[in-house]
């Protein structure tokens, strides 16, 4: 498991410096020890970037015999591995050092977090290590070996000249440094700038005034204990330090102690030397104050962020500072004005450049809110529409939905020269209603199952439905699209509703029900009447004298006219028996299917059928209506069945079947 959350950690550094991380990572320092001290810096930048971030915190001490020792500190117990495979290709990617990590320790601290310390050797003992601690770039003053408890002496013969007549007050520098806070190695306050002293209210005699640094101030970063000869050993990295007392307390010096004498103030320094921060977090001390005028939640605290500088002639310890605030009402709220920044600190540049940045970044999370809400909406109008599009095209004709879409109130009527009209009767279905043994809801469920079934059979023999008007159901071909094969595909269609009708039963006696069928052919004409519930109706002779001719037939018989007998294509499948129509004063004919000219494609029709018909028609008796194909007004309607002998997802069926051998109907 350590293996492998290594290289994931080498895997993240990679990552880092192919997204153009390592331009950052690079100028941390020239060595791998300055890289890892500034480390914790860029962390603590990040973390007031991207609130909510909790990174972790790092820190280096010497070893004895010139190595590294890091420490790392992070509320994520056990993956301390990560930082090995990061620290490793960082050595090797940026400083060109190959090293290797043995952990010494891993603890808990009192906060809960996890404490390890890992010690960084180069892995070629042979070679140097000046280039791996040691800088290569001119030392400043202020460093010296870190092991040492007290910074050498400052060297008098040094280039640097100075003039004794130059001196500063310490109200002029408290002045020019606002954000300042000298201590001494007692940890005593000697003195503050002066708009640390207002808000803190800290009295103006500080040094009689017996503050304890640590009464005031707790150390965030780097994560260690805060002591004078600690804070030495780490003059060269950032500070972050944020206020123990809330500001709605009294003056600091108010609530400090009054000794009554020195064992009793010595006793107090000791304690507070053994006051221990190691486990101090950025977020820790959660006081906060809610502001009502910006809803939001402003921190009670002031952090302070800087360096530490050693002053030799009072061996004395300057912290340079600034304070940092995540908006301008954290500013207002803790006591601070843009007047108390000094013209040559930048703080007051970033406080408004970071409240120019936090109102874009509402702008742009307020866009992204309404682009995602109108995305939303999009998808559920896209959901209704489609919705709508189905339901009107279960009524109407594609062709005519759209037609209608681009001129709604234009009047829809088509002429058609020749078409095939069907009509059909359940027979008995008078006296089955009239019955008064039978459940109304027997015969609603007994018709939806059977016009269900015939619904699908419109789809397969790619005929459109009229109406129906109780047990008539009336279907036409030739219309909206006119075609050539009208005739046959009624008759198709006939044949197949009788087919069906065995499997629907008779709620008096458990029976198949009959039908009888009438079909005649003739000009129509075709549109849309009425605005309330339209619908898309026939009008002539022809839907006349097939309802008459379905009036002739018989149960269980397919009644044609002659006009239609003579629109077959092909007569050969088919027998016809003669059928004088006294109403309509001509002759019709019952037809019927030549079991002596059943051929093999007629056998392979009927397998598709019954495989097109929806098993799930005979469960309950409503449905949604059959989603339609998505069609814009500007193309052309051709209506393809959703399953017909050609559809892609029956051709291997349709193969198996021609392989099969031809079955002779004959004994």
């Amino acid at each position: 498991m350590e293996d492998m959350l290594e290289k994931f950690g080498e895997h993240f550094f990679q990552y880092c410096v192919d997204n153009g991380y390592d331009r950052i990572l690079r100028v941390l320092g020239s060595t791998l020890y300055d890289f890892l001290f500034n480390l914790d810096a860029l962390h603590d930048h990040l973390g007031s970037s991207y609130h909510g971030m909790n990174a972790p915190s790092f820190r280096c001490t010497s070893s004895l015999d010139g190595n590294i020792i890091l420490h790392y500190y992070s509320l994520r117990h056990g993956l301390y591995p990560i930082v090995t495979g990061i620290v490793k290709t960082a050595a090797k990617q940026i400083h060109n050092a190959e090293v290797k990590i043995q952990v010494i320790s891993v603890s808990t601290t009192s906060k809960g977090k996890c404490h390890v310390q890992m010690l960084i050797s180069q892995a070629n003992s042979s070679s140097s290590n000046a280039s791996f601690i040691q800088t290569t770039a001119p030392q400043s003053p202020v460093r010296f070996n870190r092991s040492l408890s007290s910074p050498p002496a400052f060297n008098s013969n040094t280039a640097i000249t100075t003039n004794n007549k130059v001196r500063i007050k310490v109200g002029t520098f408290c002045q020019a440094f606002p954000f300042h806070i000298v201590f001494n190695r007692d940890l005593k306050i000697t003195q503050a700038g002066n708009s640390i002293r207002r808000v803190l209210k800290l009295p103006a005699d500080l040094p009689t005034a017996n503050i304890h640094f640590n009464t005031l101030f707790q150390l965030d970063r780097p994560q260690m204990r805060f002591n004078f000869k600690n804070v030495i050993s780490h003059i060269n990295i950032v500070f972050i330090i944020s206020t123990i007392n809330e500001l709605s307390d009294s003056a600091a010096y108010q609530h400090q102690p009054q000794y009554t004498n020195h064992s009793q103030q010595l006793h107090r320094q000791q304690s507070c030397e053994n006051f221990d921060n190691s486990a101090t977090d950025d977020t820790s001390n959660g006081r906060h104050r809610h502001n009502s005028q910006s809803g939001n939640c402003v921190s009670n605290t002031i952090k302070l962020k800087g360096q530490m500088v050693y002053v030799h002639e009072s061996d004395s310890m300057l912290f340079l500072c600034s304070p940092r605030f995540s908006n301008l009402e954290e500013l207002t709220q803790q006591g601070f004005f843009l007047s108390d920044f000094p013209i040559h600190d930048t703080t007051r540049d970033v406080v408004l450049m970071s409240h120019i940045q936090r109102n874009r970044r509402d702008l742009v999370q307020l866009r992204e809110q309404a682009t995602n809400e109108l995305q939303i909406l999009e998808i559920k109008l896209r959901a209704d529409k489609k919705r709508t599009d189905d339901l009107l095209h279960s009524i109407l004709p594609i062709r005519i939905v759209n037609q209608l879409r681009l001129a709604p109130r234009d009047p829809i009527h088509e002429r058609y020269a020749m078409v095939t009209v069907l009509f059909s009767d359940i027979v008995g279905f008078t006296a089955l209603c009239s019955s008064s043994d039978i459940d109304p809801l027997q015969v609603v469920r007994m018709l939806d199952e059977l016009y269900l079934s015939f619904d699908e059979l419109c789809n397969f023999n790619d005929v459109y439905k009229v109406e129906t008007i109780g047990d008539a159901y009336m279907i036409v071909s030739g219309v909206p699209d006119p075609c050539f094969n009208h005739a046959n595909k009624v008759i198709s269609m006939a044949f197949d509703m009788m087919d069906v009708t065995k499997g629907v039963l008779s709620p008096v006696d458990k029976s198949p029900i009959k039908i009888r069928i009438g079909i005649h052919s003739g000009p129509a004409i075709a549109g849309v009447v009425g605005q309330k519930m339209p619908r898309y109706c026939l009008f002539g002779s022809t839907v006349t004298n097939a309802s008459k001719v379905e009036s002739g037939s018989q149960e269980g018989r397919i009644n044609i006219s002659e006009t239609t007998k003579m629109s077959i294509a092909d007569t050969t499948p088919y027998l016809f028996e003669q059928n004088y129509n006294q109403s309509l004063n001509m002759p019709c004919y019952f037809i019927d299917l030549d079991p002596n000219n059943l051929s093999h494609d007629s056998q392979k029709r009927t397998m598709t059928r019954n495989l097109s018909i929806d098993p799930a028609l005979k469960q309950g008796i409503f449905r949604s209506p059959r989603p339609s194909p998505s069609q814009t007004p500007g193309e052309s309607p051709v209506i393809t069945p959703p399953m017909s002998p050609t559809s892609p997802h029956l051709t291997k069926i349709l193969l198996d079947i021609s392989n099969l051998p031809a079955i002779n109907s004959q004994p």
